[in-house]
């Protein structure tokens, strides 16, 4: 095989791998159909993620002072809201008007 098709091969599986990485990024998973244990077992699975970018949303990751907003939200939403605190360098232990605003914005709530 020359080079130019060991590249083309090379280009061919890593676009099969995305699009397969991405198929499975669509899938979803309904939390309702777990075991207790199993679901246990995946937040503290999610516990050991907060403050990465693989954080899931079922853990508990906000300072007491959020709890009324946060604690209702939906996963997709804490999420949404960890990330933009990660992406912001937002200290997770303490509040401040920046993450007050995230979660006003993400939340709807006041």
């Amino acid at each position: 095989m020359t080079k130019s098709q060991d590249a083309w091969v090379l280009l061919n599986n890593q676009e099969q791998i995305a699009r397969n990485y991405t198929t499975i990024m669509t899938d979803t998973l309904n939390l309702e159909a777990l075991t207790t244990d199993a679901y246990i077992k995946l937040q503290r699975l999610d516990k050991t993620l907060v403050r990465t970018p693989d954080y899931m949303g079922l853990a508990y990751f906000w300072h007491h002072d959020f709890r009324f907003h946060l604690r209702d939200a939906s996963y997709a939403k804490r999420r949404k809201i960890h990330n933009q605190w990660l992406k912001q360098g937002i200290d997770f232990d303490h509040p401040c008007d920046a993450a007050w605003n995230i979660v006003r914005k993400i939340t709807g709530l006041n």
